[in-house]
């Protein structure tokens, strides 16, 4: 394993025989919060019991995390979520940090012991968090020839260091820096990340601007090189012409309701139909009464017909 020179540090015994070597692979280290981080460590010695022992020093203050004695097999851990990777066979004895917090950073101390040698390795660990950019009013509505303030609020990062630049572009003025801004406190939230709040006063908005854009551009180390930029499109109030924007919002939200309303009349004249009762129409009078039925033979139409008793035809003609 071919590893740069401050990588390696090298113990000898007072005899000249025996050699420690404790090296690292990730000297410097940077992580985000909530992941999990390895500090490389491992050593090349001579088959013997061992002991390793993890130091964190920050800000002019250290503690041994982890220790462990090969000679017992005991291993004592004060620092909630740190695990060893203990390996004899090839001498691996990195670190790990489960969910790394802002409290983590910092130089970390690898020391390995050997009768009569002990050698150590430092890894340096950053936590750098990007912010959460969130740019203020939207929508943008301004009458004509007022004032507005926008606020870009940036939280959640780590660390402290960021600024704020804030630009805009109308037909009339590209490409400005924007020179009446002002800033709040920074805030620092239980978790150690950083919080604050930058603010812009827009000049007088003029029927020119309208469609104009205001940008709010934020670096931090968390963002890289290019940082990261929010941007919000004006809209004059009272402004003579509509904006193409508007135009087809116009278009869509129309043509959107014309379906909609056909739609309905659709429903409600077809449950008309299908609910309508068949008796709408009622038959005529007539239809209603019983039919009336045929006279028997013998019997007449219901008038009184005359007796063959008292008939006056003549009756045969003697002889």
């Amino acid at each position: 394993m071919h590893l740069p020179l401050q990588e390696v540090l090298l113990s000898m015994d007072e005899a000249g025989g025996a050699v420690l070597s404790v090296f690292t692979r990730t000297p410097h280290l940077e992580s985000r919060l909530g992941q999990d981080v390895l500090l490389d460590c491992g050593f090349s010695a001579p088959p013997t019991a061992f002991s390793v022992e993890w130091r964190h020093q920050h800000g002019g203050a250290g503690q041994v995390i982890l220790a462990y004695d090969g000679a017992t097999q005991h291993m004592a851990v004060s620092e909630e979520g740190a695990r060893l990777f203990l390996d004899p066979e090839s001498s691996n004895v990195s670190l790990q940090l489960q969910g790394a917090q802002v409290r983590h950073e910092g130089t970390y101390i690898c020391s390995v012991y050997l009768p009569h040698l002990q050698a150590q390795q430092a890894v340096e660990l950053k936590i750098v968090q990007p912010p959460k950019v969130t740019l203020r009013p939207v929508p943008l509505p301004v009458p004509l020839n007022t004032h507005t303030d926008l606020a870009c609020e940036i939280a959640g990062y780590y660390p402290q260091s960021v600024s704020v630049v804030w630009k805009w572009h109308t037909p009339s003025a590209p490409h400005k820096v924007l020179l009446e801004t002002w800033e709040s406190g920074h805030r620092q939230a239980p978790d150690g990340t950083y919080s604050f709040t930058s603010f812009a006063r827009l000049p007088a908005a003029q029927q020119g601007d309208q469609g104009g854009s205001y940008s709010c551009h934020v670096s931090h180390a968390g963002l890289g090189p290019a940082g990261l930029q929010k941007t919000l499109k004006l809209k004059v109030a009272g402004s003579s012409a509509p904006s193409v924007e508007d135009v087809i919002g116009l278009f869509l939200v129309t043509f959107a309701l014309l379906g909609f309303l056909q739609v309905l009349s659709r429903r409600v004249f077809g449950e008309a139909a299908t609910t309508e009762p068949s008796s709408q129409n009622p038959p005529p009078p007539e239809a209603l009464r019983p039919a009336a039925s045929a006279p028997k033979e013998g019997q007449g139409d219901g008038k009184r017909q005359p007796s063959a008793r008292g008939s006056s035809s003549p009756g045969p003609t003697p002889k």
